[in-house]
């Protein structure tokens, strides 16, 4: 009976880390698409009135918190219009580069955008998201 017991306890240990790695990378995507969405519309409200393939707003990622930023504030997280934290542990890539941020333009349409400490932003919507031998790629919108 106790072995019986301890195989099930054996088995049951990296089933519970696999669905607890699997809901963080369910949440963190859920997270980023709010934070895009924020973003987006941010960026076609456009009170700096930038025009042409300029940011008008972007998104950032810096220790594990997501923040949405207007252009005039190019140092992530000074003054973010919204954040949310991140799960523990998970990580954000575009094309298996961590991924820093993303600027928009007053179309909502991503752009180049180099930030006040020199990250260059991505222009790719497509985000993988990772936890644990969890994995799963959200392309934003």
């Amino acid at each position: 009976g106790l072995a019986i017991m301890a195989a099930v306890m054996l088995t049951a240990v990296p089933l519970t880390s696999g669905w607890v790695d699997s809901a963080s990378v369910t949440e963190t995507k859920a997270a980023l698409q709010k934070a895009f969405s924020r973003t987006k519309s941010v960026a076609l409200e456009n009170s700096a009135k930038i025009v042409n393939a300029s940011a008008s707003a972007y998104l950032c990622n810096s220790a594990g918190v997501i923040y949405v930023q207007a252009v005039d504030q190019v140092t992530c997280g000074t003054r973010p219009i919204w954040k949310t934290a991140l799960k523990t542990n998970v990580t954000l890539t575009v094309a298996d580069t961590n991924f820093a941020c993303i600027g928009l333009n007053n179309l909502g349409i991503p752009v180049a955008l180099t930030l006040a400490s020199g990250t260059v932003c991505s222009v790719s919507k497509i985000v993988t998201v990772r936890k644990g031998q969890a994995t799963d790629v959200r392309t934003l919108y």
